[in-house]
């Protein structure tokens, strides 16, 4: 889907900032023919990313999103802005839209929150999303303001249960004492 909102055509080049092991990028690669140049601050990532894309038009990078200094037909961020901070949500979209050509697209794909909070709850800090922060439609609209005009806002949250679910499963089933 996110190929698709994206449009991707072959030869096109993208950023995936937040890259993660190398997902998103492998994919668009193989199935859409573009180029991919994916940054994460995890050495670990890193090289298991470079592993599972090689052979393919992808570059895995060791590096912090605020240096990026290219230009993209379309960036892609998954699962990313949610460890960057609520004082960083403006840097990051700056950084997003100096990175990208004047008809690029950026996709920012996140976990959200209803409201806008500064701290996440320290049981769920603690156990589920260490250092993490969900970014509230009011935060995530003044990061963008005057930057990207917003063309499409998908909520997933019914599926989303879905997949939360199944985690819950799999924990549930391979739970050792």
């Amino acid at each position: 889907m996110i190929c698709r909102k994206l449009g991707l055509q072959p030869g096109m080049k993208v950023l995936d900032i937040g890259c993660g092991w190398g997902s998103f990028a492998r994919y668009a690669a193989e199935k859409y023919g573009v180029n991919v140049v994916g940054i994460t601050v995890s050495k670990e990532q890193v090289e298991l990313a470079q592993t599972l894309c090689a052979g393919l038009a992808v570059e895995i990078i060791l590096q912090d999103y605020r240096e990026v200094n290219e230009k993209f037909d379309r960036i892609v961020s998954v699962g990313m802005i949610e460890h960057v901070g609520y004082k960083n949500y403006r840097t990051y979209m700056e950084v997003a839209r100096r990175s990208l050509n004047d008809d690029g697209l950026f996709l920012l794909h996140t976990i959200g929150g209803n409201t806008s909070v500064k701290s996440l709850d320290p049981w769920i800090n603690k156990y589920i999303f260490p250092n993490g922060m969900l970014p509230s439609i009011q935060q995530l609209s003044r990061s963008v303001e005057g930057l990207f005009v917003m063309e499409d806002w998908h909520n997933f949250s019914a599926d989303y249960d879905k997949t939360l679910m199944a985690w819950y499963a799999n924990l549930e089933q391979n739970w050792t004492i």
